[in-house]
C-alpha cells in the first residue's frame, strides 16, 4: 500500500487537481489498520493562475494603504505649514498664532509710573503667522506693585508703520497677572507695542517697543 504522499505525488504528476476523492479511495483501501501512520492533511497547491491573482490584490492593497499614508501625511504638513489668515484686531490664541513653537519676544521695554518700572511691555513674533501682538508682564510684586486707587486698566495697542498706520487697541481690567492685546500683520510693515496702565486720576507713562518687522528690529 503506498503512502498517502507517494500517491498524492502520482496524481499530481497526472494533473489531478480535485484530490478529495482520490484521497477517500486511499482511505477506504488502507483499512482499518492500526499500525497505519496517521493520515496526513491535503496539501492545497496554488496554481500560477490564482497565485497571481492573489499577488496582485495584494499588491494593490498594499499601494493604496501607502498612497494614502502619503498624501495624509503632504496634507498634514502642507496643514501645518500653511500660514493661516490674519485679521487685524484677532485674538492672537484663537487663531492659533500664540500656540507657534516659534513665538518669540523680539522687543520689550519699561513701563514706568512715579519714576518705578512696573513691567514690560512686549512685542510678541509668531513666523508662522507672520503677525504679532502686545503683551504686558507686571514686574515681580517682591520689588514693585501699582499701589494706586483702582479698578486699575491696561491698555494694549500695536500699530503698524504703513500708510493708513493700522492700529489695533485692547483695554482690560489689570488683576496682576500678565496680559496679551490683539494681532496686527508684521510681514509687509514694521509694527510697534505700546502699554500704558491707568486708574481714576492718575496714569503711568507709555512703555513703547521698538518697530519690528518679519526678521529684522528697525528700532
Amino acid at each position: 500500500m503506498p503512502t498517502w504522499e507517494t500517491t498524492e505525488a502520482f496524481l499530481r504528476a497526472c494533473a489531478v487537481t480535485d484530490l478529495e476523492p482520490w484521497r477517500r479511495h486511499w482511505e477506504s483501501s488502507r483499512g482499518d489498520d492500526p499500525a497505519a501512520d496517521p493520515l496526513p492533511p491535503v496539501r492545497r497547491h496554488w496554481t500560477a493562475p490564482v497565485l497571481i491573482g492573489v499577488l496582485a490584490v495584494a499588491l494593490a492593497v498594499v499601494a493604496a494603504v501607502v498612497i494614502g499614508v502619503v498624501a495624509l501625511n503632504t496634507s498634514t504638513r502642507e496643514h501645518a505649514g500653511a500660514r493661516p489668515t490674519v485679521s487685524a484686531g484677532a485674538d492672537p490664541e484663537e487663531t492659533g498664532c500664540a500656540n507657534d513653537d516659534d513665538v518669540s519676544t523680539v522687543d520689550a521695554r519699561e513701563v514706568i509710573l512715579d519714576g518705578l518700572p512696573i513691567g514690560m511691555v512686549e512685542l510678541r513674533y509668531s513666523p508662522r503667522c507672520g503677525a504679532s501682538w502686545p503683551r504686558f508682564t507686571p514686574a515681580d510684586p517682591r520689588y514693585a506693585t501699582i499701589a494706586k486707587p483702582g479698578p486699575i486698566l491696561v491698555e494694549l495697542t500695536v500699530t503698524a508703520n504703513d500708510d493708513q498706520h493700522t492700529t489695533t487697541s485692547f483695554s482690560v481690567r489689570y488683576v496682576g497677572l500678565p496680559v496679551f492685546g490683539n494681532l496686527i500683520d508684521s510681514s509687509t510693515a514694521c509694527v510697534r507695542a505700546e502699554v500704558v496702565v491707568h486708574g481714576p486720576g492718575w496714569r503711568s507713562e507709555v512703555g513703547r517697543t521698538g518697530c519690528f518687522r518679519a526678521e529684522s528690529a528697525i528700532g
